[in-house]
């Protein structure tokens, strides 16, 4: 099949179906027209990762900072004590 068939045919199945993110459609007809083994398949599957990993790092970070709440909760718990109240004499 040639490319430019190939393209059609994805285009055609991009415009058929809803559109959720018209800029990875673009990229997807860019990926499927330069092939699996071309530097902008390398370039894209690095940007991929890249932004997993921005995730993974927002996640790790709010994670922590919802341990650390916990945390100081827990502390503020330890630190009451009970005080004993004597009756007031008439």
């Amino acid at each position: 099949m040639s490319p430019q068939k190939k393209t059609k045919e994805k285009v055609e199945d991009i415009e058929s179906r809803e559109r959720l993110c018209p800029v990875g459609d673009f990229f997807g007809l860019l990926d499927d027209l330069l092939g699996g083994r071309s530097a902008f398949r390398r370039h894209m599957l690095s940007a991929r990762k890249e932004v997993l990993l921005a995730a993974k790092s927002l996640l790790e970070s709010r994670i922590e900072a919802i341990d650390k709440e916990v945390e100081r909760s827990q502390k503020k718990k330890r630190k009451l004590t009970k005080i004993k109240v004597e009756e007031a004499a008439d």
